[in-house]
């Protein structure tokens, strides 16, 4: 019920995180540039997946606007929040300089989230597709598949009787895979089957060298806040709540 889910962010720390704005999530302003990275707690993701989505949308909106600098909208593990009309992004915000990056773990995971129509409209609007290891034989499948075939010449020798010399060569042509499943099965870490919308070479494969340095990297505490200030944050906002429930409650009465 929407009582059980709304539980889940009745918090002191989420009311005070989410209570002011600490920047603009105008984050492509020319005059005023910025770059907010946004954590997910891997114990209570589906309790901050919904605030997050919330944020996300708003930047989405925010950043996809004309006159704007270029920007990058980037989410990994992207089938773990929902944001609305995020199939519209990639088409609509290429011609304000955003670039979409979505990652996933596998295009099953995007399904699941999103549905199998949406998750189309979605992967039909990304222009450059890179795509890594997989165990997943449907998404390999699908890989070879945007590949393609090409054609493979193909010699054969036969011996009509016992003599070595009198043989007979035919040749024939047939198509195959360029991409196998199986090979996209046994990618390296680092390597990817990449699609790409523009350039001399669009198909191939591509090598990203991990930065294990930055992987092992802490992200030091940047602020701080006051209990009190936290719980009296908790108290505005319950008071305002409280009050817009009254308010429409009393207008509903009156309208009957």
């Amino acid at each position: 019920s929407l009582q059980v889910s709304l539980s889940k962010i009745n918090s002191d720390e989420i009311y005070y995180l989410m209570s002011e704005s600490d920047f603009s999530l105008e984050l492509n302003n020319p005059d005023k540039k910025g770059i907010l990275t946004i954590g997910n707690n891997p114990q209570l993701s589906s309790t901050y997946a919904p605030l997050i989505g919330l944020i996300l949308t708003s930047i989405s909106k925010q950043l996809n606007r004309q006159g704007k600098e270029k920007s990058i909208f980037m989410v990994d593990e992207f089938p773990t929040v929902y944001i609305p009309n995020v199939e519209q992004l990639p088409a609509t915000a290429r011609s304000n300089k955003v670039a979409t990056i979505l990652a996933c773990q596998d295009i099953a995971q995007l399904s699941d989230k999103y549905g199998r129509e949406k998750t189309e409209t979605i992967l039909s609007n990304l222009g450059n597709q890179f795509y890594g290891r997989t165990p997943n034989p449907q998404t390999a499948k699908r890989v070879s598949e945007i590949f393609g075939k090409a054609e493979q010449v193909v010699v054969s020798e036969s011996k009509r009787t016992f003599d070595l010399s009198d043989k007979n060569v035919t040749t024939s042509t047939r198509e195959t895979d360029i991409v196998k499943s199986q090979d996209v099965a046994n990618l390296d870490t680092g390597s990817f089957f990449t699609v790409l919308s523009e350039g001399l070479q669009r198909q191939g494969i591509s090598h990203i060298p991990m930065d294990r340095k930055f992987v092992k990297t802490e992200i030091e505490p940047f602020s701080s806040a006051d209990e009190n200030e936290v719980k009296k944050a908790y108290k505005r906002i319950s008071f305002d709540v409280s009050e817009v429930i009254l308010r429409e409650s009393i207008l509903a009465t009156q309208k009957k």
